[in-house]
């Protein structure tokens, strides 16, 4: 399997992703929050591009009754039910629900990477799942990390570098300069990605904010057994 990896969602914009799978990786915390939420029982997460094509999307126009979240500027958008933080996703919140999602970077990189032969949504809390499920594909991949801003965030590529790992033990893998790279950093923090990424300035400002929970429930490795995927429009589990 060949592996490439792009780094920021504004790099993939105009990408072509033909006869690859996308594995679309927003850590902090749009990828964690999707999970979350598809694992909580919502039949769909829509991700929309800004918070203004949320606001006025009329819940008419849906199957299911629809929740809207996400956040501009790490913070909860005025008027929505939800933010950004994963845990705010419960069963009570969004199960039977279409969660019509919004975020500066997570949202941004799926849409962007929409023509890819398939769209895999994953996070640190799924990534062994997530590593399994491509080990089946005969496919190559090509990593969206997110990035922060238009910048690398340390964490979608820790995160890369871990399943790039978990399919290296299992079939051979060609990958380019910044996968190897990835995936030795991966390496070095073994099973305690946290000890890296928590230095991250993305991590940084969420503490800043407050939001430590969020920070803790993220680096959770190997929690959710759910693959979400982003197919005409909608994410559902695969």
């Amino acid at each position: 399997m060949n592996i490439s990896i792009v780094t920021t969602a504004q790099e993939c914009q105009n990408m072509d992703f033909s006869h690859r799978v996308a594995i679309v990786i927003d850590v902090f915390r749009a990828t964690t929050v999707i999970t979350t939420a598809i694992e909580h029982g919502a039949k769909s997460v829509i991700p929309m591009r800004t918070p203004a094509e949320v606001a006025k999307a009329d819940p008419n126009s849906f199957r299911h009754p629809i929740v809207r979240g996400g956040e501009c500027n790490s913070l909860k958008i005025k008027g929505f039910d939800l933010g950004n933080s994963p845990e705010e996703y419960s069963h009570k919140m969004v199960a039977g629900k279409d969660v019509l999602l919004t975020t500066s970077n997570g949202t941004l990189a799926i849409t962007n990477a929409a023509n890819a032969d398939k769209v895999i949504i994953a996070c640190l809390r799924n990534a062994p799942a997530v590593a399994e499920y491509l080990l089946t594909l005969e496919q190559d991949f090509t990593f969206v990390c997110s990035g922060d801003e238009g910048k690398l965030d340390l964490n979608d590529c820790l995160c890369a570098g871990l399943i790039i790992n978990l399919l290296a033990q299992r079939s051979f893998v060609d990958m380019d300069d910044l996968g190897t790279m990835l995936s030795r950093y991966a390496m070095q923090c073994g099973n305690n990605i946290m000890s890296l990424g928590i230095e991250s300035s993305h991590v940084k400002n969420l503490m800043t904010l407050g939001f430590h929970n969020d920070i803790i429930y993220c680096f959770e490795t190997g929690k959710s057994k759910v693959i979400p995927v982003y197919r005409n429009g909608k994410i559902v589990k695969l």
